[in-house]
């Protein structure tokens, strides 16, 4: 599960919970701060998806194919 993409996995993974954050904030109506915190967080998650989707071990990477 944790191999050389364990960044990649991580982004997604904290993208995928805020944005379900964000998709459903009534289950959250408790915690105000979770929501406002999901805004940024999930901008945060999509950028390091993005540098960190374009690793070393992919086409254009230092490997050759």
């Amino acid at each position: 599960m944790f191999g050389k993409n364990w960044k990649t996995m991580v982004c997604g993974l904290v993208a995928a919970f805020f944005s379900y954050v964000l998709f459903d904030p009534d289950t959250f109506h408790g915690m105000p701060w979770l929501v406002t915190l999901a805004k940024f967080a999930m901008v945060g998650g999509l950028a390091g998806l993005g540098l960190t989707a374009k690793d070393y071990n992919v086409t254009g990477g230092s490997k050759t194919q």
